[in-house]
């Protein structure tokens, strides 16, 4: 593998160094034939590199998706659990090519710790073409051709040794719990961290099906739910639920023995019912507070780990956390689309909603804009006050969301200006909901409204072409005495 040195500093013969498939030397082979453990294997390793002249070498595996430190020589205190995302270890073990460094002053990539380090060389190790970890070499002086060599020669009979012990050691259950949480810190939508809690539980715990119940409002509802017992488990009632949640109130976990035997909780019977034979649940808690259950469940009996029950308990925890910060952003999202005092959408997410609209028109249903504006408003604030004028606001939004269909939307704009995103038949349609909007105003006897309609006829329509053409439908009834709508006809441009 042929190395472009990164600095104008490069030293000759290091290309060549980097490349090609040096012999394992044959004492350093020897010296780790009898060994079985991988620990010991590194140790004995890096300690030959070491004699060689090379005082700071070190090896790493990939654990839970950081690199962590196997053995080293040379070092006090060293740097532990590097991402695999920044560093030139990093960059080794990502790309699985070599990477040298002769002057690490000149590189950004560098990760300064120790003082006066002046090379690094980071080769990568590999188990079945797959790189699992890195040796590192720091050096206070140059590296040589020959030691580079020497070092490339130490990571194969590394292989070698590595392969004969069948790889590295696998995942422990601790290891794959913490590589989950980091995977579960990354999500940010309330549904994928749900789904991923439900999966994850299944995996830990070593059953078979799993349910992830929330609390909020005073009342436990479904969120996730996956595995054979899926549908079942949807289908439990709030009052079963919440007595499942009282099981793990005082933030303790639940879970069970073996063989359906002896006494269980009240509320039991509702799981056994629906098949379930063999359950863990751990209680989500989050910022003091317990807002609900991660349960884990199978249809035989099977004898539960403890350590299963830790893991759980370590997993809702990091769930109840994600997915309470989730949570807590989609309502900050939601709050920054709305007018504060109407709770409609704004004027942003007006327009931002209806381009989408007109993106997806078809026929033959057509699009169609009412732009809503209160007669004589200024009046109102001026004679009774802004808080009178606040309350009419309001008013006129719940009125007009009685009026209008279920799947219209309605967002206030202005002052005193709303506006409605229709789907229609085409403008007949359009002008009797607005005629019906001036009516109800009329009637409520508050303030009367006008209405200026705009149909969208052309799917090909931009949205500021379609708000101005109801701009103008509504100066035009406006001009015309207020208190009723007009449509938009192109005249109006005139």
């Amino acid at each position: 593998m042929d190395m472009e040195i990164s600095t104008p500093d490069r030293v000759d013969g290091v290309s060549s160094a980097l490349s090609g498939n040096p012999e394992a030397p044959t004492v350093l082979c020897a010296r780790t034939a009898g060994l079985d453990r991988i620990d010991d294997l590194a140790d004995a390793v890096v300690g030959w590199v070491e004699e060689q002249g090379m005082p700071l070498p070190s090896i790493f595996f990939e654990v839970a998706g950081r690199l962590r430190r196997v053995a080293l020589r040379g070092y006090w205190q060293i740097l532990e659990g590097f991402s695999i995302e920044q560093g030139i270890i990093a960059e080794t073990f990502r790309t699985g090519e070599a990477q040298f460094v002769p002057d690490v002053s000149a590189d950004p990539r560098y990760i300064a710790a120790i003082p006066d380090v002046v090379a690094e060389l980071s080769l990568p190790i590999r188990y079945q073409d797959r790189v699992v970890g890195i040796m590192n070499v720091e050096s206070p002086d140059r590296l040589s051709e020959r030691e580079i060599v020497l070092a490339r020669s130490a990571v194969r009979c590394f292989e070698e040794r590595l392969a004969a012990l069948g790889g590295p050691d696998p995942e422990s259950p601790w290891q794959r719990l913490a590589r989950r949480s980091g995977e579960l810190a990354d999500l940010d939508d309330p549904a994928d961290i749900g789904d991923f809690a439900v999966r994850t539980a299944c995996e830990i715990v070593g059953l078979d099906s799993a349910v992830l119940v929330i609390e909020r409002g005073g009342r436990h509802r479904v969120h996730a739910a996956c595995g054979p017992l899926e549908d079942a488990l949807r289908e439990l009632d709030p009052e079963a639920l919440s007595v499942l949640a009282s099981w793990t109130a005082s933030a303790t976990s639940a879970y069970t023995l073996g063989s359906v035997t002896g006494r269980g909780f009240v509320g039991h019977e509702a799981l056994q019912g629906i098949g379930i034979r063999s359950m863990v649940s751990a209680s989500l808690q989050s910022n003091g507070g317990r807002h609900g259950f991660l349960l884990t469940a199978g249809a035989v009996n099977v004898e539960t780990d403890v350590e299963r029950v830790q893991h759980l308990e370590v997993l809702a925890n990091h769930t109840a956390s994600a997915l309470y910060t989730a949570f807590a952003l989609q309502t900050l999202r939601e709050r920054a689309a709305q007018d504060p005092l109407t709770r409609l959408g704004h004027s942003a997410s007006f327009h931002e909603r209806l381009a989408q609209r007109l993106a997806g028109t078809c026929a033959p249903s057509s699009t169609a804009v009412l732009l809503i504006d209160l007669d004589n408003f200024k009046v109102i604030n001026d004679t009774l006050g802004h808080l009178v004028g606040d309350r009419v606001i309001i008013e006129t939004a719940t009125l007009l969301r009685d009026v209008l269909r279920h799947d219209d939307e309605l967002f206030r704009i202005g002052g005193d200006e709303f506006a409605a995103i229709l789907e229609v038949d085409g403008p007949n349609q359009a002008t009797e909901i607005a005629d019906r909007i001036t009516a109800a105003a009329r009637a409520r006897g508050r303030t009367q409204v006008s209405v200026g309609v705009a149909v969208v006829d052309d799917p090909a329509t931009d949205s500021d072409t379609v708000f101005g053409c109801a701009d103008l439908a509504l100066f035009n009834a406006k001009r015309a005495g207020g208190d009723r709508s007009a449509l938009y006809r192109p005249d109006l441009q005139a």
